[in-house]
């Protein structure tokens, strides 16, 4: 018989005894949390696919479902823009909005006020102090913004704005130029900072303004 104490040597190297197992409870929470959002991501992609279902009905349980899943269903329903079927694309934009409307609205409400330009570039080439001096300020409220501090003429409109981005971004319909701006946005307290590329170009993905980029970097310091 082999002695007690080589036994329990083993035991101990195996790492058998209370509270040692190679497979704790804390491995196997996790086993289940990975289990249990694999379901949910099944669920989801479930959902999505049934919006392209041939019958009303089931297009619209889909749609009640992924609107109760709220925020989880994002990362899914972005993906599902890429669809070939037009359904599926334009049900999982419509979710998308409604799901970040409220989000939105409390963006647009940070942005409300008068501001004035302190800072511009454009492809490298820095606005000087007396050209800031002259610019005029910019007035958002809700979604439209405005020349001037007393809502002068329209600008434009924000188009589209979204904070899950990192770095958030936003689009802007104009009334001038190529009449669309896309960006990439920042507010901290009374500063604001936009990245923005004009027409068709692609969106910026970083807050510079290097010569022949094509984008234009702008800070703002809220007036009121």
């Amino acid at each position: 018989m082999k002695p007690f104490c080589h036994g329990l040597s083993f035991l101990m190297a195996g790492g058998f005894l209370l509270g040692n197992s190679p497979y704790s409870a804390a491995d196997e929470n996790k086993v289940t949390e990975k289990a249990a959002l694999t379901k949910s991501e099944q669920e989801i992609k479930h959902w999505i696919d049934q919006h392209g279902s041939e019958r009303f009905p089931e297009r619209e349980q889909a749609t009640q479902k992924l609107l109760k899943l709220g925020k989880s269903a994002l990362p899914n329903l972005k993906e599902a823009l890429k669809s070939t079927d037009a359904e599926v694309r334009h049900r999982a934009q419509r979710l998308i909005d409604g799901i970040l409307a409220p989000d939105l609205e409390k963006e647009l409400a940070r942005l409300r006020g008068t501001w004035r330009l302190v800072s511009l570039e454009r492809d490298g080439v820095a606005t000087t102090a007396d050209e800031l001096k002259n610019m005029p300020l910019v007035t958002y409220k809700g979604s439209e913004c405005y020349w001037g501090d007393n809502q002068g003429s329209l600008a434009g409109t924000v188009a589209s704005i979204d904070p899950t981005k990192n770095p958030k971004t936003l689009a802007y319909h104009v009334n001038y130029g190529a009449g669309l701006y896309l960006g990439i946005y920042e507010i901290d307290g009374d500063m604001f900072k936009e990245c923005l590329t004009e027409g068709s170009k692609e969106r910026p993905k970083e807050f510079t303004a290097k010569a022949g980029s094509g984008q234009q970097l702008l800070i703002y310091k809220r007036v009121k």
